[in-house]
């Protein structure tokens, strides 16, 4: 699978005022609240108001048991703000895959930080986790194209004193199909590879 720096959405990401974490409600929809899944898991499938018309689909199933085994107890990160766009006709060929631009794609993304507040505020922490999931991810096997681009993302955490800017990263990531098989040793080696 392909992984690289999206640096483009990164520099957009930082142009704009840091995300507060936790956050409440999504500002564009109230209907979109945070969900602590290492708190409450069983709340994975009914939560992701994006997925919810894929509920049926294998590719969604495995999305969810992925965030179940990062948000399991005894990991060091836990998942944030997760999204789907549905599939789509790859009208706009900004996805960058290689080769013949496919018709249909599926896009969306997943945020990552540690479950220790402090950590995210040091660089180090974070720039080791985006390095574990650059080489972790790049041994990914999928059935087609597919695109996983990584960028930081400007954070503040309320939940440290003062309230100080750190960094998430987030995985925007780009299929025409792709279903790594549930309980795989990617999951595990994903989950566990960013203890740094």
């Amino acid at each position: 699978m392909k992984v690289y720096h999206n640096k483009e959405a990164e520099r957009e990401f930082f142009s704009r005022e840091p995300r507060a974490h936790p956050w409440t409600i999504e500002e564009h929809d109230a209907s979109h609240r945070y969900v602590d899944f290492c708190q409450d898991p069983e709340l994975i499938p009914t939560s992701l108001e994006d997925f919810q018309d894929w509920q049926d689909q294998p590719g969604t199933q495995s999305f969810f048991e992925f965030l179940r085994h990062v948000n399991r107890p005894g990991r060091f990160i836990e998942t944030n703000d997760c999204a789907f766009d549905g599939v789509n006709p790859n009208e706009q060929q900004d996805a960058p895959f290689e080769g013949e631009q496919p018709a249909l794609r599926g896009s969306g993304r997943v945020m990552f930080l540690f479950r220790e507040p402090q950590a995210n505020i040091e660089t180090r922490f974070s720039e080791a986790m985006f390095a574990s999931l650059i080489q972790t991810i790049s041994v990914f096997e999928c059935e087609s194209k597919a695109v996983i681009g990584l960028s930081f993302f400007p954070t503040r955490f309320t939940r440290v004193p003062g309230e100080p800017h750190g960094q998430q990263v987030v995985a925007g990531w780009w299929s025409t199909r792709c279903s790594p098989t549930p309980n795989s040793t990617q999951h595990r080696s994903l989950a566990s590879s960013s203890r740094a």
